[in-house]
């Protein structure tokens, strides 16, 4: 067993070089979903977090559940009515109850203050501190003895996957982030979801540590160790088809258009949390005009005072909508992406999942 290093400046570079290293290394080994091709003690660095938006030939990629998961995380929720189960409607079959996601990571971050923590150690113990660490896996609540004890269970399905973040800045005035994963599927899960939500966390605690220092604080990389790194079985026709299809795929092109959030931790939460509302509230009452739900989107940013200028998040949240009206019923809704980077655009556009018009 040797350990592996994979860098690449985007996500799309990423994926193709973790899903090449297991087609040539990968051990053959069982696991709870069945076979696998795994490779252990695997370290991504993303030279450029915000080139978060795959789009590799042959990979399925809903961009806009990955969307709506992300403000679901930052909102603090747990509950899987209406939100996830709309936008991932198999979200309960990793459920012990199928209410929540008892291990989600959302209430995790908000859990003892520790994403306002996280952000204020570097205001009172100077850019030097090494002391900016967030923990998902928590023993009070993941343990045998605990499972037994706080939810009267004798196993999880949902235990996480993603255990540690660490934020730490370098003498360059760079704000880094290390994520460590017990095990993760290059096609779901880390290939996926995990580095778009936390390179997503990663602009916003860069964002707050630079307006709290007043130094000029900016995005560094983005590092995730995985222990058990594995393609299954189930997704393996996927991971083969992206690399028949090397000569198709766009590894250069880079997003740079950043993600600007309210000030302070509590609120960019109510923001996430106002707009959840708005989208529970358009999934429930089936909402087909995308102009009234836009308003409501809309109005979220005005209430919170979030500017659209030079920012990708209005992108997002209009992304995510789009996606609830077309769902919903209405097949004419169009969404313009004009001025932004073709890396995201792409993503988009390509998206198996996307039902709606690009002007």
């Amino acid at each position: 067993m040797r350990p592996h290093f994979i860098a690449a400046t985007t996500m799309n570079e990423l994926i193709f070089k973790a899903l090449d290293t297991i087609s040539h290394d990968g051990i053959r080994t069982p696991s709870r979903n069945g076979e696998t091709s795994t490779l252990y003690n695997t370290f991504f660095t993303l030279t450029n977090p915000r080139s978060r938006h795959l789009n590799l030939k042959g990979r399925k990629n809903n961009v806009f559940a990955m969307i709506a998961e992300t403000f679901w995380v930052l909102a603090g929720h747990d509950a899987l009515d209406p939100v996830m189960t709309f936008f991932l409607p198999r979200a309960k079959d990793f459920s012990d109850d199928g209410i929540t996601w008892r291990g989600a990571y959302g209430p995790r971050l908000y859990l003892y203050n520790q994403l306002e923590d996280a952000v204020r150690v570097f205001h009172e113990e100077g850019l030097e501190s090494r002391r900016s660490v967030i923990a998902i896996y928590l023993p009070e609540r993941d343990t045998k003895e605990s499972l037994k004890e706080i939810y009267h269970l004798e196993n999880t399905k949902d235990r996480p996957c993603n255990n540690l973040l660490h934020f730490f800045v370098t003498p360059d005035q760079k704000l880094h982030m290390n994520v460590y994963q017990r095990s993760g599927d290059v096609v779901w899960g880390m290939g996926s979801i995990n580095v778009f939500e936390w390179t997503v966390l990663h602009e916003f605690v860069t964002g707050e540590v630079r307006r709290r220092s007043s130094k000029d604080v900016t995005l560094g990389t983005y590092n995730h160790f995985v222990t058990n790194l594995h393609l299954y079985d189930f997704t393996g026709e996927q991971g083969r088809a992206v690399l028949e299809n090397k000569d198709a795929h766009d590894f250069t092109s880079e997003n740079t258009k950043p993600l600007i959030f309210p000030e302070g931790v509590d609120g960019m939460r109510r923001f996430a949390t106002d707009l959840l509302a708005t989208y529970a509230h358009a999934i429930e009452s089936k909402e087909r005009n995308h102009e009234t739900l836009m308003r409501e989107v809309r109005g979220v940013f005005d209430f919170h005072k979030v500017s659209c200028n030079g920012n990708l998040l209005p992108a997002y949240a209009e992304l995510a909508a789009a996606y609830i009206t077309t769902k919903n019923g209405n097949p004419d809704v169009s969404v313009s992406l004009e001025g932004h980077d073709e890396e995201f655009v792409s993503s988009v556009r390509d998206s198996h999942f996307r039902k709606f018009k690009l002007v």
